[in-house]
């Protein structure tokens, strides 16, 4: 039964970014109905829904209610909260969904002892983006009144609601980088070696299923280019940056320059506690920036300097201080202990637990996880890595190859087919394909393996681009295409049954590996991935860009093949990435 109830709330799912209308006129005239002031215990249906419909929503600062929001920000400033007030009202009028307008106008309210009013406003807010102002609403000073009258027991129950809602769905959620508006490429300066401000737009989401809504987890400013969940699930690691280098396209001696990213940041989320997220790093002049967690969730992240134009040069690692944000350099990892460096290996807590509904970890797999890479007994163990460049950004990992049988090409990490453990079953694809080892996912409950096969992003044949994504049936080894097109499609099991996977139009699709079909959609045309979002959308020919770019544009790698060999490195030394603590 909770299969059938599980499958009819996914069919029909389709999140275009103009739907959902009825659903948020539900919710506001719930918002609207007058509530007992009384200090019981609020119902949960009382509560809008936590998050946002589309990420478009939280672009309201550019909307209409823009100019008259500015209007009741010079009134805050002077304590004039009779403009305030009517400057919030007339953003609302222009733009209901302007959320800080709503958060605004409730210090106002409140200060203008309307707090019925004041409560409402600040329940859609604290609503639509909760770690925006969950951690801080009440001790500020300008909801006081309300703190000090008959409604503060129903701040408190709400603020607590929301606090608990939040954490669990931020745990059982789909977390995705998504824009909010398309991506807009960096002004050149018109200084020479000046860095450009950008912003990738994007943030990092939970969405959820069952209320087709998207919870912000960061607080960057729209920075996000990527991110990484810790192995415990307990956090996530992101990568922002506000300013890029944009380096030059190859000149006449055939040298060029590629982006540097020439601010950037490096924090974590608890997803506990996502309201107060711990203080960044701040990263100055790195070509790629790669991030991954050691065993115990211990984050490493590592600066690379530029070496040709994909190349990555010298390495330079640091630990990160969650409580202010200054790092600390330490090993790269993969890489050996310095003569008289400890080379203690990993403690026994730091292995896999047992989670509810999934196999059991395999000790022995759990003991080769947490041993030093093979062949070096010095070095760091390694595991998922997310490199963070301003053009892409790439999730790196071994794959989920448990209970798989399989002669991995060394050089490609494919194969032609492969054994299923569990049932003996032999996979074998169609010929011309070879299934992608670092793809290997499988569901909760181990009884489907999706993956998908390699593709040539630098194929001249636009088919040889494309990747296919399949799943097999764990007991009757029977394999189900999916899907293919180009991009890396990268599957993510929502339940046993349902598979999510990106496609290359921003678009998150949802598969019943049960019924075999497509089940519903999560389209956001500004772009979302499981993992982050470049500056060039797709998967990239990682080769050194031709000489040939039109005066006054960004260089960008190209999608097809060069028409000219790669270009030399550049003759100069790149500069060391510098590394200091982010401003409070």
């Amino acid at each position: 039964m909770l299969r059938i109830v599980r499958r009819a709330l996914l069919v029909g799912l389709t999140v275009v970014a103009c739907g959902g209308e009825k659903k948020e006129a539900d919710h506001q005239a719930t918002a609207d109905k007058p509530v007992d002031p009384g200090p019981s215990p609020i119902p949960p249906g009382q509560l809008p829904p936590l998050g946002v419909a589309r990420p478009a929503d939280l672009a309201y600062d550019l909307g209409k209610g823009a100019r008259s929001f500015t209007r009741a920000l010079a009134g805050q400033k002077k304590k004039d909260w009779t403009q305030v007030r009517s400057g919030c009202e007339e953003a609302l009028a222009a733009d209901p969904g302007h959320l800080e307008a709503h958060r605004l106008l409730a210090s106002a309210l409140a200060q203008q002892g309307e707090y019925e009013e004041a409560l409402r406003h600040l329940t859609i807010a604290l609503a639509g983006d909760w770690t925006r102002w969950g951690a801080t609403v009440e001790a500020d000073p300008d909801l006081e009144p309300i703190v000090s009258s008959p409604l503060a027991a129903r701040l408190k129950e709400m603020v607590a609601s929301y606090r608990d809602q939040f954490a669990r769905a931020a745990r059982a959620g789909l977390l995705v980088v998504a824009r909010r508006a398309p991506f807009k490429e960096p002004t050149r300066p018109k200084k020479a070696g000046a860095a450009a401000r950008m912003t990738s737009r994007a943030e990092v989401f939970a969405y959820q299923l069952d209320t087709r809504r998207y919870l912000r987890l960061t607080q960057t400013g729209f920075q996000v280019l990527g991110f990484l969940p810790a192995p415990s699930g307990d956090e996530i690691a992101y990568v922002a940056a506000s300013q890029v280098s944009l380096g030059e396209p190859p000149g006449a001696a055939g040298a060029a320059n590629p982006p540097i990213l020439a601010v950037a940041q490096i924090g974590t989320v608890s997803l506990a506690t996502a309201e107060a997220p711990a203080k960044p790093a701040a990263i100055k002049s790195a070509r790629a920036i790669a991030i991954e967690y050691l065993p115990g969730d211990e984050l490493v992240f590592t600066t690379h300097e530029a070496q040709g134009w994909w190349g990555l040069g010298q390495a330079h690692s640091f630990t990160i201080d969650r409580a202010t944000g200054k790092p600390k350099p330490t090993r790269t990892p993969g890489q050996p202990a310095a003569p008289g460096e400890p080379t203690e290996a990993p403690k026994p807590e730091n292995q896999p637990v047992p989670v509810p509904g999934q196999a059991a970890p395999d000790p022995d797999q759990a003991a080769a996880a947490a041993a030093p890479a093979a062949g070096d007994p010095t070095a760091i163990p390694t595991g998922r890595r997310l490199l963070v460049r301003y053009e892409t950004v790439e999730l790196e990992t071994p794959g989920d190859v448990q209970g798989v049988a399989a002669d991995w090409n060394p050089d490609t990490g494919t194969v032609e087919e492969f054994v299923i453990d569990a049932s003996r079953k032999r996979i074998q694809l169609p010929a011309g394909e070879s299934a992608l080892r670092s793809s290997l996912t499988w569901s909760p409950d181990r009884g489907r393996l999706a993956f998908t096969t390699a593709a040539d992003p630098c194929a001249a044949d636009p088919v040889d681009r494309q990747s296919a994504l399949y799943v097999v049936e764990t007991e009757s080894g029977k394999l189900k295409h999916v899907f293919k097109g180009p991009g890396r499609l990268q599957p993510r099991f929502a339940d046993p049954s349902t598979l999510a996977f990106e496609d290359d139009q921003g678009t998150i699709r949802l598969y019943d590996a049960v019924v075999a079909r497509e089940v519903g959609r999560l389209e956001n045309r500004p772009g979302q991935s499981f993992v982050g979002l470049g500056a060039v959308p797709g998967v990239p020919c990682k080769t050194d860009p031709s000489p040939a770019p039109p005066p006054g544009t960004v260089p960008t790698p190209p999608t097809a093949p060069p028409t000219a060999p790669p270009t030399a490195p550049p003759t100069a030394p790149p500069t060391s990435p510098t590394v200091a603590p982010a401003t409070p």
